[in-house]
């Protein structure tokens, strides 16, 4: 009886004893699995927190290196040169001094596993048949070597490598598992980093292009300051002597040489509204434009600059034509401005119209004045549309540029009413004319 309590109590023991070794060894798998969490975790964050390329590699190498207390750690890019060097490379302190060998691409075993996506796995050099003869290895005493393929959508990008100096190492199969785990993690930084590295430069073209591009706008605008500037006194001539000839100062005026003077002062005036387009798009490009609003008899405004065109659309045989009620309310505007820009909307439809009319439509809605300016002239193409307020854009890009014209009116007349809080319209359809419609506040 003695004997078998002892024998019960000796198995009991037993049992305990292999509890106990069950426990243990399940909390040092756990132990070990939450490291491996936490390791993956750290090498992780720390690949991912960088954006240029070289610092995500050099970071790796270094955080690989130290995780998997390997004598070193290494990048190989992938090339098909016949010897590829190791980009960036870990070396523990107490590693033995050398450089990193590099990679013999001619009938290497092992470039085959890594560019299948497979781990290369060797335990101890001194026994594998291709390593065991590698001179560069043995100078730096490397016994152990894992090795992973660094792959984003199914392209190889490398292969990052950790190696043991003076003693083999077999790698578990969790390493491994962790190693593979890093490369994945490796290669979404990498291919990160390639691509923020492409935006900037994009970006950097992207730059420069519109530097130049500004350059060039105020070569354009310092050639529009300095012709407008030559331009405009002689033309003030040109208009003054011509008013002082139709009214008679130098003596009546025979009936024959009256509307010759009235097409050569329309003519000048013109050329007046081009030099002030000129010095305007200057303005506006050094952001030097200052807007006055007050109240403005707006019909006879409008009325004013369609008798100053009135002789350049008859010498094309075209009727202009003003359509306002006779009690029009004023409105709110700066009236210099104002002003051009009529000028330039109706000259632009002067320009493009070969026959037929162009009408002025004036009338207020909704607290506030509408004007409608239409032509019967060749029409813009909706792919242009967009474009017609474009600084020097031009409907007419011929090499024979049949109308002329720089490409100013629409841009100064567009910007002019917004420095007004206003927009312009447009709807037009080609062969059938256009109409440029904007609104004006009222006069309270």
């Amino acid at each position: 009886m003695g004997w078998r309590l002892e024998d019960k109590v000796t198995d009991e023991r037993a049992r305990r004893a292999r509890l106990l070794a069950e426990a243990v060894e399940q909390s040092t798998d756990l132990r070990e699995a939450y490291e491996r969490q936490q390791m993956l975790l750290r090498v992780s964050t720390a690949i991912r927190s960088e954006l240029d390329l070289d610092a995500v590699l050099r970071i790796a190498v270094s955080e690989v290196g130290k995780a998997f207390s390997a004598s070193r750690c290494a990048f190989y890019q992938a090339d098909l040169g016949p010897m590829v060097k190791a980009s960036h490379t870990y070396v523990a302190p107490e590693a033995p001094d050398g450089p990193f060998p590099a990679i013999d691409t001619h009938d290497n075993p092992y470039l085959k596993n890594i560019f299948a996506g497979q781990p290369v796995v060797i335990p101890d050099l001194h026994e594998d048949p291709y390593f065991s003869a590698h001179l560069g290895m043995r100078k730096i005493d490397t016994r152990s070597i894992l090795a992973v393929s660094v792959i984003h959508q199914g392209v190889v990008l490398g292969s990052l490598s950790v190696h043991q100096a003076g003693r083999p190492r077999r790698w578990r199969d969790e390493e491994v598992t962790c190693f593979n785990i890093i490369a994945d993690q490796l290669a979404m930084a990498i291919c990160a980093a390639q691509q923020y590295a492409a935006a900037r430069r994009k970006a950097q073209e992207l730059e420069r292009a519109y530097l130049e591009l500004e350059s060039v706008g105020r070569l354009k605008s310092d050639i529009l300051a300095t012709v407008s500037h030559e331009l405009r006194t002689p033309l003030n001539d040109v208009v003054a002597y011509g008013t002082s000839i139709i009214d008679g100062v130098f003596g009546p005026v025979p009936a024959g040489i009256h509307g010759a003077v009235d097409r050569i002062l329309a003519g000048g005036e013109r050329l007046q509204a081009m030099v002030e387009r000129m010095m305007d798009a200057s303005r506006l490009s050094s952001g030097d434009l200052h807007i006055h609003m007050t109240d403005v008899e707006y019909a006879n405004l409008v009325d004013h600059v369609i008798r100053r065109l009135r002789p350049l659309a008859a010498a094309k045989g075209l009727d202009l034509e003003l359509v306002s009620p006779p009690d029009l309310p004023h409105a709110i505007a700066d009236p210099e401005r104002l002003e051009r820009i009529i000028w330039h909307l109706i000259d632009n439809a002067i320009k493009f119209t070969p026959s037929g009319s162009i009408t002025v439509r004036l009338y207020s809605e909704d607290r506030e004045i509408i004007t409608e300016i239409s032509d019967t002239g060749i029409g813009i193409d909706s792919a242009l549309q967009a474009r017609v307020f474009e600084q020097f854009f031009q409907v007419d890009q011929g090499s024979t540029r049949e109308y002329g014209g720089m490409g100013l009116g629409l841009y100064v007349a567009e910007r002019f009413l917004a420095a007004m809080g206003c927009t312009i319209g447009l709807e037009s359809t080609p062969g059938r004319g256009s109409t440029f419609r904007f609104s004006l506040a009222l006069a309270h």
